[in-house]
């Protein structure tokens, strides 16, 4: 069986949506964001992937902070308001073979931050920071 990942059907869902990628010029990153990305740009985190088990199945659910750069207060609320439009409430993909059921892309927390920096064009970065729950299962 293949492992579902996670990071890869996140990925794959951003690129399902070209009106999200035209808002996020910058991509979604996991890893290191390379230097000069285009603002705004995204890195998402899986902070933690928990696991419970039934008689047939594996039940995981997943915390994914995703947080989203911008220059300017305005720029990031709207770009994060067109990421939560796109992922609240939606069903992640799997790789074909991975026996891996997305049940529900659950959002929890929203905040709006200052990052007290400023980018060379001397506008202040702001960043976004999403939560949200992942909930699928995998045969065992």
């Amino acid at each position: 069986m293949v492992f579902p990942s996670l990071s890869q059907a996140w990925h794959n869902h951003f690129n399902k949506s070209a009106s999200l990628k035209a808002a996020i010029p910058g991509g979604i990153w996991t890893g290191q964001v390379p230097e000069g990305t285009l603002y705004p740009y995204a890195w998402a985190d899986i902070a933690q992937v928990n696991t419970h088990y039934t008689m047939l199945n594996r039940m995981e659910y997943a915390r994914i902070f995703t947080h989203i750069y911008a220059l300017g207060a305005e720029d990031v609320e709207a770009v994060a308001g067109k990421f939560k439009d796109h992922y609240d409430e939606s069903r992640l993909e799997f790789a074909v073979g991975s026996q891996a059921y997305c049940v529900a892309v659950i959002p929890q927390t929203y905040k709006l931050l200052s990052e007290n920096l400023r980018h060379k064009s001397g506008a202040l970065i702001f960043r976004a920071s999403l939560l949200y729950f992942v909930l699928y299962q995998r045969s065992r």
